[in-house]
């Protein structure tokens, strides 16, 4: 007959779960309560975590962010949604936000880069206006304020299907 299974401690479940990828501290947190861990296991290993630094919220926030718009043009209303859903802090997404888009031109720019990958994707023969429609539509999904949107949809887009 084998002998009980060893019950595996907080630290070392979430040891496990930062050798897979890296995770938010709300992240752990709430992975550590699904393994049935008593919330003083989870706030002890946390700690710890803390302390040899394989847990860090803000650099793990900035990373998360910068990748994300590297591989997608994402405006800034969606990347603090994304980050939100991580579990960072609602000051630490802020700031992270802010110095992605620290001035309106680099906001821009990314959002003429999300019309142009969109432009490529419509099919051709629709008029002017069907086009600034889809292009304006597609940029407040992808988390661009109004202004922006309006801004390339309607002022560059002339200049931006002449590129294309």
């Amino acid at each position: 007959m084998r002998p009980p299974a060893k019950k595996i401690s907080a630290l070392d479940h979430a040891m496990r779960f930062l050798a897979a990828r890296p995770h938010s501290e709300m992240e752990l947190r709430k992975k550590l309560a699904s393994r049935d861990h008593a919330p003083e296991d989870i706030d002890q290993a946390l700690i710890r975590l803390k302390e040899l630094r394989y847990i860090d919220d803000d650099e793990l926030c900035a990373r998360h962010a910068e990748s994300r718009l590297a591989r997608t043009n994402l405006g800034p209303g969606k990347l603090r949604m994304e980050l939100d859903r991580k579990g960072f802090a609602k000051n630490l997404v802020e700031k992270t936000v802010a110095a992605l888009y620290s001035d309106r031109q680099a906001e821009v720019e990314t959002a003429i880069k999300a019309a142009i990958k969109k432009l490529k994707t419509l099919k051709p023969g629709l008029d002017k206006q069907a086009v600034r429609g889809k292009v304006y539509a597609h940029l407040i999904r992808k988390g661009f304020d109004m202004e922006t949107a309006r801004k390339v949809a309607l002022d560059s887009l002339d200049s931006l299907m002449a590129q294309d």
